[in-house]
């Protein structure tokens, strides 16, 4: 009898090791769900938009779609300012669907944490395919720039404060739906 309890016990041990070791994947920005106000209006996902993508006739958020860039210049963007948890995580994979009709070559994510440090990464959208699903994976120790150095250099992932994406910042129109971000595990 004392076998199976101890077969049962290392199975047990076994499998929480295992739980415990692995870091899951975390969605840090859910354009998805819009959470609902007390008088039944819908919370975007975002804080505010500039620029191009201020237009609230073409840049909205739709339950359970996610954010569309409606055919609008690439000289804008929308973020919010507050934290997010990438303290057990350095990639990021981005979840969107290019529109039939954009022409922007590409669009950008960005974070910013608590000193200042400002860092971008390029989200390639040209000769990608139109209308599905697609993921970018972003090593956030990996830059595609920084933008604004903080006082002290590198981003601090346990210290983010806001987030944005971006146009390009060129002539094309872009036409997008992001869906959400979601921290990688290693």
């Amino acid at each position: 009898m004392s076998y199976p309890r101890r077969l049962y016990l290392v199975l047990f041990l076994l499998g929480s090791t295992t739980a415990f070791a692995a870091v899951k994947d975390l969605i840090v920005i859910d354009f998805l769900h819009m959470a609902r106000n007390p008088d039944g209006t819908r919370e975007r996902g975002y804080e505010y938009g500039f620029g191009d993508w201020d237009d609230k006739k073409k840049v909205g958020q739709f339950p359970d779609k996610g954010v569309i860039i409606n055919f609008v210049g690439s000289k804008g963007g929308i973020g919010e300012n507050r934290d997010l948890d990438f303290r057990k995580h350095s990639k990021a994979r981005v979840t969107f669907v290019i529109g039939n009709r954009n022409q922007a070559e590409s669009f950008g994510f960005s974070l910013v944490d608590k000193d200042g440090t400002d860092q971008s990464w390029d989200i390639p959208l040209k000769d990608q395919t139109k209308g599905v699903v697609l993921t970018r994976l972003l090593d956030l120790t990996q830059p595609a720039r920084t933008d604004k150095p903080g006082k002290t250099p590198g981003l601090d992932l346990k210290k983010l404060k806001s987030w944005q994406f971006r146009g390009n910042y060129q002539d094309a129109p872009i036409e997008l739906m992001i869906i959400k971000v979601t921290a990688v595990s290693e």
